[in-house]
C-alpha cells in the first residue's frame, strides 16, 4: 500500500482541519496514512488505523510575547520557524512517504526547507487556503507578510500547488507568476443533512459561528450591527466558536447590556443542526479562501448573509445571487439585511432554497476526485 503524510497545524475544530478529516477519509483505503501535526490539538474523532506525530513542543508565554515591539515578536517567529523545521527533518530523515499534502503557507513553508534539506524525494503537493495579502492585517504564526512574500516564490516553485478558490489561484498565478490547480473545498451534502436532522435546543436565531478572531472573523462588526437592530427583533444572536478575541467579544456583550440576546457556545461537533435551525447565518469576515461554514450552510438551505470577503465571495454568492454582500466594514448596512431576512419569511425561504440550488456546484466527491487527478499526475 502506498503511504502518504498529511500535514498541518492541528485538528481543533476549524475549516482547514475538517478538509484534512475529509482527505484522510477519503484516502484512507487506499493509503496508509500519517498525519503530522505542529500541535497536540486534536478535536476530531480520527480513523484508529492512521498514524499521528506531533513535532516538538517548543513552550514559550504568547500573552508575554505579544506584548513585545514586532521586531521582537518576529524575531523570536523566525527562530520557532527554524526550531519546527528541524524537528520534521528529525521525522522526515527516517520514513519514507510516497506523496505529502501539506496544508496552510505557514507548514507548507515548513514542509518544504524541511524537504529540500534533506534532498527528501516525494509527491509533495501545497495546499494554499488564502491570498497573501491578508496577511498584512496581523502577524501569521508570529511572522510578518514579507516573510511569506519572499518566501512563497521561493520555496513553491518545484512543486504541485493546490489553491481554493479561483481568487487565490489568481492572486498566486499575477504575484508569483505561478500556476496553481484550483480545487474548491466541497461539502458531503447527505451526511450534512442528515446530521442536520438532530434535535437543536435552540431554534428562531442569527448565526455566527468560525474562530473568534476580529481582525479576520469580524464577529465585533456583526455584535455591533445586531445592537443597531437589537430593539427591532426579539430574534436573538448565538456565536458558536472560541478563539483569541472571545474574551473581548464576552466584554463587548456586557458594554452593549445585550446579555439577554446574545450568548457565545463553544465549537460543537454537529454545526449542521444549529445551521439548518437559524433564520439566517451571517458571515461577516474580511478574508477567506473558500469558507467550509458558507458551503455546509449551503447544503442544509441556511439563508446567509456576507460581507464581501476576500478574494472569494463572488465565486460563492455569483456577485449576490444566491446570498446578499454587504462591502466590508458596512456595520449599518450588515444589520438591515440581518432584519430584512428575519422579518421577511417570503425571502428567507427563497434565500433557503437558492442555497440547496448552490450546494450542488460543491459536491465533496467531485472535488476529492480532482484531488486524486492531482496525486496521480
Amino acid at each position: 500500500m502506498k503511504t502518504l503524510a498529511i500535514i498541518t497545524h492541528n485538528m481543533s475544530f476549524g475549516g482547514v482541519q475538517r478538509v484534512v478529516k475529509n482527505h484522510i477519509e477519503y484516502f484512507k483505503d487506499n493509503y496508509k496514512i500519517t498525519l503530522i501535526l505542529f500541535e497536540k490539538k486534536i478535536d476530531f474523532k480520527l480513523p484508529e488505523e492512521i498514524e499521528i506525530i506531533f513535532l516538538d513542543e517548543r513552550v514559550f508565554d504568547y500573552k508575554k510575547l505579544i506584548q513585545e515591539n514586532k521586531n521582537t515578536i518576529v524575531s523570536f517567529g523566525k527562530e520557532l520557524f527554524d526550531f519546527r523545521v528541524n524537528s520534521l527533518v528529525s521525522i522526515l530523515k527516517d520514513k519514507q512517504f510516497d506523496t505529502i499534502i501539506s496544508h496552510e503557507d505557514y507548514n507548507n513553508l515548513i514542509t518544504t526547507k524541511t524537504v529540500e534539506l534533506l534532498n527528501y524525494k516525494t509527491n509533495l503537493i501545497l495546499t494554499s487556503h488564502i491570498q497573501q495579502d491578508s496577511y498584512k492585517r496581523n502577524l501569521i504564526h508570529l511572522l510578518d507578510a514579507d516573510f511569506y512574500y519572499q518566501s512563497i516564490p521561493i520555496y513553491y516553485r518545484n512543486y504541485k500547488i493546490i489553491t481554493v478558490s479561483k481568487g487565490v489561484h489568481d492572486y498566486f498565478y499575477n504575484n508569483y507568476n505561478l500556476e496553481t490547480y484550483c480545487i474548491e473545498n466541497g461539502v458531503n451534502i447527505k451526511k450534512a443533512r442528515k446530521q442536520a436532522e438532530e434535535e437543536c435546543q435552540e431554534k428562531n436565531f442569527i448565526l455566527c459561528i468560525g474562530r473568534i478572531e476580529f481582525v479576520q472573523k469580524g464577529q465585533d462588526d456583526l455584535l455591533k450591527a445586531f445592537k443597531l437592530i437589537s430593539k427591532e427583533t426579539d430574534v436573538p444572536l448565538l456565536f458558536i466558536g472560541d478563539g483569541k478575541d472571545k474574551e473581548k467579544l464576552e466584554k463587548m456583550i456586557l458594554e452593549f447590556n445585550l446579555m439577554n440576546q446574545v450568548r457565545i457556545l463553544t465549537f460543537e461537533k454537529n454545526p449542521f443542526k444549529y445551521m439548518k435551525n437559524a433564520r439566517v447565518v451571517a458571515f461577516p469576515s474580511y478574508y477567506e479562501g473558500l469558507p467550509n461554514t458558507i458551503l455546509e450552510s449551503f447544503a442544509v438551505s441556511a439563508a446567509l448573509v456576507s460581507y464581501d470577503f476576500e478574494p472569494s465571495s463572488n465565486e460563492l454568492s455569483k456577485d449576490g445571487y444566491y446570498f446578499p454582500l454587504v462591502k466590508r466594514g458596512d456595520i449599518q448596512t450588515l444589520g438591515s439585511k440581518l432584519l430584512e431576512v428575519i422579518t421577511n419569511n417570503s425571502l428567507e425561504e427563497k434565500m433557503r432554497l437558492l442555497s440547496f440550488e448552490r450546494a450542488m456546484d460543491y459536491s465533496l466527491d467531485n472535488m476529492l476526485n480532482k484531488w486524486n487527478i492531482v496525486i496521480e499526475k
